[in-house]
């Protein structure tokens, strides 16, 4: 017998008598709680937690490592590291100036342009937003000596 309403029909074989979810028994849902495998903090912390501090802490070791490696292979008359910031940015200028030049011949080689992207994306984030501000300024025709400097050119007018 079908509760008024349901639309509930009985599979084949089976009992004539079917229960309306209405007349079923309602049982509140338990929390499960899962028990840390150790009483650790670091066992009670949520999945893909980092720890800001700690990373800072090695960071700032790390960099005052490179920094005294650094110093000891000038010392020593090695040559500047790869990713050394003058190094960096003298290739920077040298590409920029390869740039300026071919843009001043009225020419567009893809060669030249990919080389100063590659030496655009080594900069440090510091040197990468002077550069662009200075360039910026090369551009409205207010560019500082400071700026020139900064970026390798003698004149901004290409004389």
């Amino acid at each position: 017998q079908k509760p008024a309403g349901s639309s509930l029909t009985p599979a084949a074989g089976h009992p004539q008598k079917l229960l309306h979810a209405a007349s079923m028994p309602v049982v509140p849902r338990q929390p499960v709680l899962c028990k840390a495998k150790s009483d650790d903090a670091a066992s009670r912390r949520p999945h893909g937690f980092v720890d800001r501090q700690k990373l800072k802490a090695e960071n700032e070791a790390l960099r005052v490592e490179v920094e005294r490696l650094r110093e000891a292979n000038a010392k020593a008359g090695g040559e500047l590291l790869v990713n050394d910031a003058a190094k960096v940015m003298a290739e920077y200028r040298r590409a920029l100036a390869a740039v300026l030049s071919m843009r001043a011949d009225g020419q567009f080689v893809q060669p030249t342009v990919d080389e100063y992207y590659r030496a655009t994306v080594q900069l440090s984030e510091e040197d990468y937003v002077r550069s662009y501000q200075a360039l910026m300024k090369v551009y409205v025709g207010e560019a500082d000596a400071d700026s020139l400097a900064h970026l390798g050119i003698a004149n901004a007018d290409g004389e």
